[in-house]
């Protein structure tokens, strides 16, 4: 992995913090993500590209209430990061290796929200007790484990993964090749008729 590679990953899982947690100025949309992801990584065609496909599928997938869906964020930067990366996966088994991981996640966020859960009922005693509470280091704590375990799956997890996938690339028969390049080009017709539906179901 390079240097810049994992500057990269780290700063898209930085970025995804964004979301919900801090902030949320929209730098964590993949729409935002991926042109900077793929500039960063020396192809901002294909940053664009990945970012506004994702930014279409996962337009209303926020993850608000006890509503956890794909995470649009983790989904386009792990796309990116498989097929721009050292050893460049092709982008047609790289996006849906980042559809994986942005449903993957899933439990990890679930894992943490329930760790904050457990953090607010302490706030909310010490609160009824009248003790003081240390704000700054107890939400920073809270920031650092989440960045800490998406930093690890975006760096540790996608680097396998591509690994692993470009393995299997390089031994697959041209048909399945051809299958995967063939479902990448509907993937624009897919995520409009995707957004359409979502958009139509809100009148």
């Amino acid at each position: 992995m390079s240097a810049l590679w994992l500057i990269c990953a780290m700063t898209a899982a930085a970025l995804s913090l964004d979301r919900v947690l801090i902030g949320q100025w929209m730098l964590s949309r993949p729409a935002v993500l991926g042109p900077c992801l793929g500039a960063a990584l020396g192809d901002t065609a294909t940053g664009w590209w990945v970012g506004l496909l994702f930014e279409a599928m996962s337009l209303d997938a926020s993850p608000v209430g006890g509503v956890i869906g794909m995470n649009g964020t983790i989904a386009a930067a792990s796309a990116l990061l498989a097929a721009l990366g050292p050893v460049p996966l092709p982008l047609a088994a790289a996006f849906p290796l980042g559809i994986g991981f942005g449903f993957l996640v899933r439990p990890l966020e679930e894992r943490l929200r329930l760790r904050r859960e457990v953090w607010t009922r302490r706030v909310a005693d010490s609160l009824r007790e009248g003790r003081d509470i240390a704000w700054a280091r107890a939400i920073g704590t809270s920031l650092a484990k989440e960045f800490a375990a998406l930093s690890l799956l975006l760096t540790v997890g996608v680097g396998l993964a591509a690994g692993a996938a470009g393995a299997v690339w390089n031994v697959a028969p041209e048909t399945v090749r051809a299958a995967f390049s063939d479902a990448l080009a509907l993937a624009p017709l897919a995520a409009s008729a995707s957004l359409m539906f979502r958009l139509a179901r809100k009148r």
